[in-house]
């Protein structure tokens, strides 16, 4: 298409590509004014979409508030909202991963040598760069397949190994109530018990029994029998 396109032409136009959907949204009227509303999103992969209601409140100096003006996306280009993902990770979104990385870079200097409404007395501090894990779970329930036997790694359907059997006498250690850390499941993949806290588990060949460790229901556990298949 030379020039600007008859809707005629536009109609008949059907893209096939990423460079054919760039080149019809070029080609349409009120371009200019969407290019400025997604500009907020700038070259973010997978930015979020946002629909709805806008509000512009003001305060009334008595504690409440005043609606003042109020206006939906359905009037905006593509009737949405486009905000930036902020994903820090390169591999999904390298635009935002970009943006963060420069905002950390800011944010440390600034810490070091000042600026930005910090004093540039604060090159004189002692500086410590400290980096902290948040406290774990202890044991949790995993899924580990000893050795593979199958062709397709995507597809496998090979068995796993027990999830934390222990022998008589081998357990690491009871929990805060005295009760055995054990779990003797193979999980399936996509057993949402994967990951979570490992407490105490009374189990057969298919069926587990486990929860959150807690006096109650270690007590429970300990009153109760395993559960039959």
């Amino acid at each position: 298409m030379i020039g600007q396109p008859t809707a005629a032409q536009l109609a008949a136009f059907h893209p096939t590509s990423a460079r054919d959907y760039a080149a019809l949204r070029t080609a349409q009227t009120g371009y200019r004014d969407w290019l400025d509303h997604v500009r907020a999103a700038a070259a973010c992969t997978r930015p979020i979409r946002l629909a709805g209601d806008l509000f512009t409140i003001r305060g009334t100096g008595d504690g409440s508030v005043q609606v003042v003006a109020q206006s939906g996306t359905e009037h905006m280009p593509d009737g949405t909202i486009y905000k930036a993902c902020g994903n820090r990770r390169a591999s999904i979104c390298p635009a935002c991963a970009r943006t963060y990385q420069r905002d950390a870079y800011q944010i440390l200097r600034t810490m070091l040598v000042g600026g930005k409404g910090v004093t540039p007395a604060v090159a004189g501090h002692p500086s410590v760069f400290a980096t902290f894990t948040a406290p774990s779970f202890g044991t949790v329930h995993t899924r580990h397949i000893q050795r593979h036997t199958c062709a397709n790694r995507k597809r496998c359907a090979c068995r796993p190994v027990p999830c934390h059997a222990r022998r008589a006498g081998s357990v690491p250690g009871p929990c805060p109530h005295g009760n055995p850390v054990v779990c003797w499941a193979r999980h399936e993949a996509g057993d949402p018990a994967v990951g979570k806290p490992l407490s105490w588990t009374a189990t057969t060949t298919t069926t587990t029994w486990s929860g959150t460790c807690s006096p109650a229901n270690c007590g429970a556990a300990l009153r109760s029998p395993p559960p039959a298949t």
